[in-house]
């Protein structure tokens, strides 16, 4: 899985442009991702060379209706949560896919027409845990909660999990041969006869064993 930076040479051949430029232009987004995808190339090992819409790991969140602050200097982020009284009233119909999540669609199937007959791969947006994805939408009160209301919390990764699972069709939708096998990052390729979910688990690993046995594993068993 080793992968090799470019040389000068070709970083002067391939531009590179910061997170804000490339999150709504989809040839900066490939010009970008062309660059990481050539250092599995030029790995000479066993990495895959693969390319995504790299729209943050907030972009799943979205789809309860927020929408990600995007910077220069770094990878877009949530600032903003949903209310504990709007999340307890959402239900899986009020799941939507928003704008910022088509873009990024839009973006996968450009890059896979362009690498048609290369052997190269596109794959999902950044999948973050159904724990994860709450955390994102709710913010640091999910950790007052697993103790003070744990009813609601259950209920809010119920629908991440729901979240996740219309996001992740969604990208089914774009990513060629997606019936066979997905790519996660230029080191993995996953059949899906196995499942062929790969997710993220940032904040899960802040929680006790205790926690992550109720509220962790529960739910990325059912995403898997």
């Amino acid at each position: 899985l080793l992968s090799c930076p470019l040389d000068e040479g070709e970083s002067e051949r391939f531009p590179d442009y910061n997170p804000k430029e490339i999150h709504y232009d989809k040839e900066k987004m490939f010009a970008a991702q062309f660059r990481a995808m050539l250092s599995a190339v030029y790995g000479g090992a066993q990495a895959v060379p693969s390319v995504r819409a790299n729209m943050g790991c907030g972009i799943f969140p979205t789809l309860f209706g927020l929408k990600q602050e995007l910077y220069e200097d770094k990878m877009p982020w949530v600032q903003q949560h949903l209310s504990k009284g709007k999340l307890a009233a959402m239900g899986s119909e009020d799941l939507k896919i928003s704008d910022e999540f088509k873009m990024g669609l839009e973006h996968m199937a450009y890059m896979a027409e362009r690498l048609e007959g290369t052997g190269c791969m596109v794959y999902p947006m950044d999948l973050q845990g159904p724990f994860d994805t709450a955390h994102l939408v709710y913010g640091d009160a999910i950790f007052y909660d697993i103790y003070d209301d744990p009813a609601f919390i259950h209920h809010l990764l119920e629908l991440s999990c729901q979240a996740i699972f219309k996001g992740m069709e969604e990208c089914f939708r774009v990513i060629p041969n997606s019936e066979r096998m997905v790519a996660h990052y230029n080191g993995l390729v996953m059949p899906r006869s196995t499942g062929g979910i790969k997710t993220s688990e940032d904040t899960s690993t802040l929680l006790s064993k205790e926690h992550i046995d109720e509220f962790v594993v529960p739910y990325l068993r059912k995403v898997l």
